[in-house]
């Protein structure tokens, strides 16, 4: 119906005769029965702006306030579309560092500040799928369903060309941004074991949530790894409220349906059963695959105290809730007269929101 009521404004903007509500799902049936399917409604969480524009857009009295209410929805739809746009650029640009520049030379990686990006996005599996012991598909009896299973916590860190880490922790370990940032650097301390050199740029995206990601302490990891020179920009990405789901969530989809029916009794034997299915189908290499990435699994036991150690710098961020994209870099000015140099000059990091 969303797609039609677009439709009906396109044809109107157009000068267009437009078909009707029939004609138009008999074609796109047609047309996309093998490219797209409509999830479920209890799947994921609704959006308020578009809940409240389709309210609008049902309760229209008059053409104009329905065409009003049609136009607005449709542009909301545009900016949360630009959004993913933006983080599918980086995403490409990241495959082809490693699928190019990382092959060739040091030297390489550095000549073209476009294309030298690593592009990591990061985010938590749903709980109630990781509920511990898992029995397959054995009959339970009462008293057993009411025991209490506790929820393990798995967290997907994919570095886009390179490798997908797959994060496996117990209960008692806090799901919070300290935990993110150990995920993160563990992804980023085994891809410089294996490239020994680091790209200029890195572009983290992440769900827009507080708790995990859209808080100082990992704003202030990034802007940490610029000011120490590890990376010559730094940015954070965050898809709107609601409209944040895109392919790490397809990673946790296929992940749940190879835990559907399996049997495994702790977190150890979930890693050994993730591995074992991501393995599968695959004798000639050396790690499974997950969504065309070469995925490991790994046990998280015990996180640092990054949050002491961040809060050092005592820099706080205020007005986090609307911002969709930030961006660390360093302006070279001169002692003098304040021009941008390149040697031997002040660096002042900035921050671009």
């Amino acid at each position: 119906m969303d797609l039609f009521l677009q439709y009906q404004a396109y044809c109107e903007a157009a000068g267009l005769a437009a078909a009707a509500f029939t004609t138009f799902r008999r074609v796109m049936k047609s047309v996309f029965k093998h490219h797209l399917r409509m999830r479920d409604r209890g799947d994921f969480g609704q959006c308020d702006v578009c809940h409240r524009l389709r309210k609008r857009i049902r309760n229209a009295t008059s053409k104009a306030s329905k065409a009003l209410s049609v136009r607005l929805y449709s542009q909301h739809l545009l900016q949360q579309w630009s959004d993913r746009q933006f983080y599918w650029n980086h995403r490409t640009s990241s495959r082809n560092y490693f699928a190019q520049t990382l092959h060739f030379s040091k030297k390489l990686s550095g000549s073209d500040i476009a294309s030298s990006i690593i592009t990591v996005i990061q985010d938590g599996m749903d709980q109630a799928k990781l509920r511990l012991p898992k029995w397959g598909y054995a009959k339970l009896s009462k008293a057993a369903t009411k025991l209490y299973r506790p929820a393990t916590h798995l967290v997907a860190s994919w570095v886009h060309g390179y490798r997908l880490f797959l994060y496996v922790s117990d209960e008692d370990l806090k799901k919070n941004s300290e935990t993110q940032i150990e995920c993160l650097c563990l992804s980023l301390q085994d891809l410089f074991d294996q490239c020994s050199s680091m790209a200029l740029t890195l572009h983290l995206q992440q769900d827009n949530c507080p708790r995990e990601g859209k808080n100082r302490f990992v704003i202030g990891l990034m802007l940490l790894l610029q000011i120490l020179g590890i990376y010559r920009f730094t940015s954070l990405g965050y898809l709107r409220t609601s409209h944040s789901h895109d392919d790490v969530d397809q990673v946790f989809g296929q992940i749940g349906r190879l835990l559907m029916g399996k049997t495994c009794q702790s977190a150890n034997e979930m890693i050994a059963l993730l591995e074992d299915c991501i393995q599968q189908g695959q004798p000639s290499e050396k790690s499974g695959r997950i969504r065309g990435s070469v995925a490991t699994t790994n046990k998280l036991d015990q996180v640092s105290c990054w949050k002491k150690y961040v809060g050092q710098m005592g820099v706080t961020f205020k007005g986090l809730r609307h911002v969709h994209y930030m961006r660390f870099s360093c302006w070279l000015l001169s002692r003098n007269e304040g021009t941008m140099e390149n040697d031997n000059d002040h660096e002042l990091p900035f921050m671009d929101s």
